[in-house]
């Protein structure tokens, strides 16, 4: 069995990169209407740092009424473990912060 080299592997980055471009059609809308509404959204994306948590909250205008990005998301479960049951958003909030020093 043979290894490929770091040459071998940029090789075919460069050819696949290649590919994509040459097969690449500019969309006729960049984006597409959309009508607001109120809710929340979660995403859970990877960095270099580890997973980030999002939490994002929209009005009925689809403008952001509060947005959360957790870098640890066990903090994360922890804060809605506690709201649900009862505690106050600024004690638990208070809390977290102490935990993280």
């Amino acid at each position: 069995m043979s290894s490929k080299g770091v040459g071998d592997v940029l090789d075919n980055f460069l050819y696949e990169a290649q590919k994509i471009l040459m097969h690449y059609e500019v969309p006729q809308a960049m984006a597409v209407n959309a009508t607001p509404k109120a809710g929340v959204g979660y995403a859970c994306t990877e960095a270099p740092r580890g997973t980030l948590w999002h939490r994002y909250e929209i009005d009925e205008n689809g403008l952001i009424v509060s947005a959360r990005i957790e870098e640890d998301i066990r903090l994360e479960i922890l804060y809605s473990i506690l709201i649900i049951y009862g505690w106050r958003k600024e004690i638990v909030s208070n809390f977290l912060r102490q935990l993280m020093c």
